[in-house]
Parts: structure tokens; sequence; C-alpha cells
């Protein structure tokens, strides 16, 4: 028992610390001329510490500064992750803002793991294609198939992205047919709540 539960944290680390590409189902519900390409998530750590250090610009951020005096020196690493996908326009309109969900699916179920929500503020022209990337604490599922991990780990979780809604630059708007909890209405609201608390920072919460 005690291997099998080692297997199972070796392979997850394995997964959680390497770009996934995803294997993209069946063609999603999306207007004329927009489609979505290439979904994959990537973890990597940042540093931080408080006190006074010894430090200098360039140097490497995996290893502990030294303090110049007797004060307290703490260093915080946190984990963020990166979602992203990229967009083509070939549609009418150019494309103003849109909302789209990163979805795990389990590989050999089909049955859906976890869902993250995300918004993002890009302008997308006419013949355009974009990479739209979200930044964020949020990690993708922590238990994954042992047995599909075994064999290979990049296939321990199916992952796609789906768009929810997008905002175009006349202001109007394209929601997906099946959508729950109206989007368009949430992605217009984070905008406005975008620009007055914090501006220009990726991982602003948008909630279902």
């Amino acid at each position: 028992m005690r291997s099998f539960l080692g297997l199972l944290i070796l392979c997850a680390c394995m997964v959680i610390g390497s770009p996934v590409l995803s294997q993209q189902p069946a063609k999603a519900d999306l207007p004329p001329g927009v489609t979505i390409d290439k979904p994959k998530w990537e973890t990597f750590i940042t540093t931080s510490s408080n006190g006074s250090i010894l430090g200098t610009p360039g140097s490497n951020p995996n290893r502990l500064p030294l303090p110049t005096d007797a004060s307290a020196v703490r260093i915080e690493r946190t984990e963020l992750h990166a979602y992203s996908i990229e967009l083509s326009n070939d549609g009418p309109k150019a494309i103003k803002a849109f909302a789209w969900d990163f979805i795990f699916v389990d590989p050999g179920t089909s049955v859906e793991q976890l869902r993250h929500s995300f918004a993002n503020v890009q302008k997308i022209g006419i013949g355009q294609k974009k990479t739209a990337r979200f930044t964020t604490a949020l990690s993708p599922p922590k238990v994954v198939n042992a047995a599909a991990a075994a064999k290979d780990p990049t296939t321990s979780f199916r992952q796609y992205a789906s768009i929810q809604c997008i905002l175009f630059a006349d202001d109007t708007t394209w929601e997906q047919p099946q959508a729950k909890g109206k989007p368009c209405e949430r992605l217009k609201r984070w905008i406005e709540e975008r620009k007055k608390s914090r501006p220009g920072l990726e991982d602003f919460p948008f909630n279902p």
C-alpha cells in the first residue's frame, strides 16, 4: 500500500511540474470565424522576502539571500499556475474581451474533474491570432488517475478550453448556448470591477 501511494505522489508531481498540452474533444460551439487551439497549463514558483537581505539584481531566485544584519528574514515561495489558449479571429468583428473555462476530465471515464473560469481583456483584430494567458494560484486537480499516470504522466488529465462569452469591439456579445450563470453579464461586471480595484492584475477573480 505504501509503495502504491508513493507511486501516486511521484506521478502527481511529474504532472504538476510540467507544461501540459490539451487533448481537445469534439468541436465546441463558437461564433463564426472564431477558433481556439493549444490549451495548456504550466506551474512555476515565485519567491519573495521580508527583512534586510543581501541581494543583487539577476541573482539566482532559488538561492536563499543572506541577512546583512540581525533582522529576521522570511523567504516565501508561492506556487502559481499559468493557463493559456490560442484564439484566432477570422470573424467579421474585432474582439475586445472574453470569458473562458479551462476544464480537466478523467481520461478513463470522461467525467469532469475540475473547471476554472477566467476572463481576459485582450484585443484580437479581424484576421489575428493571439495567445491568451491567465496566471493564478488555482491549481490543476490534486488527484490523478494512477493507472494512466504510471504509463504516461502527461495522460493523467484530459483537458480542454471552452469560450463562455465574447465581448466584441462594437460592444455586442456572443454567449455559449449552454452557458450557465450569465457569463456575459459577469464579464461586463468583471471588467468594471477590474478597472476600479486592481487594473492589470491577471488573477483578479472571475467567479461562476
